[in-house]
């Protein structure tokens, strides 16, 4: 199936099924009011749940860009060089604010 319509073949399905129950929903609403049967209003919106759901499933499997399989045309990102630890910050002694020194208090 992958040879006949691409490796992303199943995110593609789960677009066109949640966009045509999505079209139905839109086209009922005003200020089209086209008029459904209530059993394809209800199927239609399952379809848009369901195939926005199975495109959040489908969307990075292991044969999408990201997986196991390179995509023509996208370039390879180098990876970034490891940087150095931020150098760590020594704490500040504290102060004892009601006597004005830099000593901490007697009972601390």
């Amino acid at each position: 199936m992958n040879a006949l319509l691409g490796v992303s073949w199943r995110s593609s399905l789960s677009g066109l099924i949640s966009a045509l129950g999505m079209f139905v929903i839109f086209a009922s609403a005003a200020p089209y009011n086209v008029h459904f049967p209530v059993w394809i209003s209800a199927l239609a919106a399952f379809m848009a749940v369901g195939g926005l759901a199975s495109l959040g499933i489908n969307a990075k499997d292991s044969s999408v860009t990201g997986g196991t399989v390179v995509q023509p045309g996208i370039p390879v990102a180098p990876v970034p060089p490891a940087t150095a630890p931020a150098p760590a910050v020594a704490e500040a002694e504290p102060k004892n604010v009601l006597s004005g020194t830099g000593a901490p208090p007697a009972k601390w």
